[in-house]
């Protein structure tokens, strides 16, 4: 990213989320039906449904370690 001046500029991300535990998989889904897109995280024991803008729409946290993921 350049500015005007030609130096180079800092990326900053548009948001940020805490989820607590490494992510093993990020994955983007198409939703059908709210027409828009999610951002499903699986990690050891949780699984997420992130908005576009990084809120948090479903969590699920397993009380056992799945065998594959």
């Amino acid at each position: 990213m350049a500015t005007e001046d030609g130096k180079a500029g800092k990326l900053a991300p548009e948001w940020v989320a805490n989820i607590g535990e490494q992510a093993m998989h990020i994955v983007l889904h198409t939703n059908k039906y709210s027409n828009c897109h999610d951002i499903v995280v699986s990690c050891e024991s949780l699984v997420l449904i992130l908005t576009e803008k990084g809120e948090i729409r479903y969590q699920r946290r397993f009380d056992f370690m799945p065998s594959c993921i």
